[in-house]
Parts: structure tokens; sequence; C-alpha cells
């Protein structure tokens, strides 16, 4: 059976994956091109795109290049689902801080409000030197 082979920018045209990603994605171990000795062109194959395909599927998730490499050696679905629960956990955290950062930025909004409006004057931000100034 014939295999497809593929030029960096052919996959460029398919994926719209760039040279230097590619070259990254080499680099971490994460997809292995033949050479072509002719002309020592990198030659992707269908293999090659679909191992792409998982890995940014994966880094879309906030999966490191390591756990993609992990995930990649075949590891058992108990290790996926491990750290899917991981990665989930990580989400719900970093939701929780944004929710405290959101309500704090709410509550300080209000009491800037206040102040305006009991002392009659406004609070600017301006340069470093003096971070805030009474108007």
């Amino acid at each position: 059976m014939e295999r497809n082979t593929y030029r960096t920018s052919q996959l460029f045209e398919i994926l719209g994956v760039s040279r230097d990603a590619l070259r990254y994605y080499e680099k971490q171990g994460i997809v292995k091109p033949n050479h072509d000795e002719s002309n020592n062109y990198r030659q992707y194959n269908d293999y090659d795109i679909y191992t792409l395909l998982v890995a940014d599927f994966y880094i879309k998730r906030n999966f490191s290049m390591k756990e993609v490499r992990k995930l990649q050696e075949g590891r058992a679905i108990e290790e996926l689902e491990t750290l899917l629960e991981i990665k989930a956990e990580q989400l719900e955290e970093t939701i929780r801080n944004n929710k405290f950062m959101l309500q704090k930025i709410k509550e300080t909004k209000v009491f800037c409000e206040g102040l305006k409006e009991h002392l009659n004057v406004s609070v600017k931000y301006s340069p470093p030197s003096n971070p805030f100034r009474v108007m």
C-alpha cells in the first residue's frame, strides 16, 4: 500500500501549522518526519498528520508538551483519566481565583464611587512616581 507523503509547505496548507511550529514539535519529540536524502526535505505521512492533530487537541486543553508525549507513548486510559481530573481541578481553581478577583474589582469600583460621592473628589491613576493623586 502506497503512503502519502507531504512536505512542510503542504502541511501548512493542510493544517495551518507553520514551519517553526513543526520544528518545535519535532524538537519536542511529538512528530518524527522522514528525510528525503536527495534534497534533505522533511517528509510527513498521514500518521504524522494524525499525530499533530491529536497533539493540538491536547495542547488546546492546556496539556504540556511533556504530558502530550506521555499520552503518545500509549499510557493507560486510567492515566489519561487521572490527568484529565487534574486539569479539571486546575481549571476550577483558576475560575475560583478569577471570580474572587472580579469581586474585588467590583468592590473597589463601588468604593471609588463612594469616595467621589462623599468627598467630592476623584481618584485618578498617574505614572509610578505618584501612582494615585486626589483631584
